[in-house]
């Protein structure tokens, strides 16, 4: 009983190998094609993560930048709201020559840093329009410090 199990068994590897030496190329091309597409999906893949990264990456950017020039914006404005400007008549309203009369300007820098390029303009308040700010009434003063003056 043992020689028949054995024959059989021998009889089925000579058939294998009797088919591995007629089909054995093509199997071997078969499984090179499918190695290949694997691969070309991989690539394919890989391609298509690096750019889906790339975009999450120029969004990030994006979000980063305007946070940070909407922060810069928020800083100015803090620092803006600090400072004030107001005019009063000094002297006589009775005046006979209006051409006498004068008007002082008090300008005050409330916060702790100095204003650069201050400019008083006349009419300029809150979103003022750039020509009011660049018209011939205005009045650069440079640098102004902390405090009243």
């Amino acid at each position: 009983m043992r020689k028949t199990s054995d024959v059989i068994f021998m009889t089925a590897i000579e058939r294998v190998a009797e088919w591995l030496n007629q089909y054995g190329n093509a199997v071997n091309a078969v499984s090179t094609i499918i190695a290949t597409v694997i691969a070309v999906v991989g690539i394919v893949v890989s391609c298509r993560s690096i750019g889906v990264a790339n975009r999450a990456n120029r969004i990030d950017q994006g979000s980063f930048d305007y946070s940070r020039e909407k922060d810069r914006k928020e800083e100015e404005r803090a620092q803006a709201v600090l400072v004030s400007a107001w005019a009063t008549p000094d002297g006589d309203g009775y005046l006979e020559n209006e051409a006498e009369r004068k008007i002082v300007v008090t300008v005050c820098n409330g916060s702790f840093q100095p204003v650069y390029n201050a400019i008083i303009s006349m009419g300029a308040i809150q979103g003022g329009a750039p020509e009011l700010i660049t018209g011939d009434d205005a009045v650069p003063i440079g640098t102004l410090l902390p405090g009243k003056y």
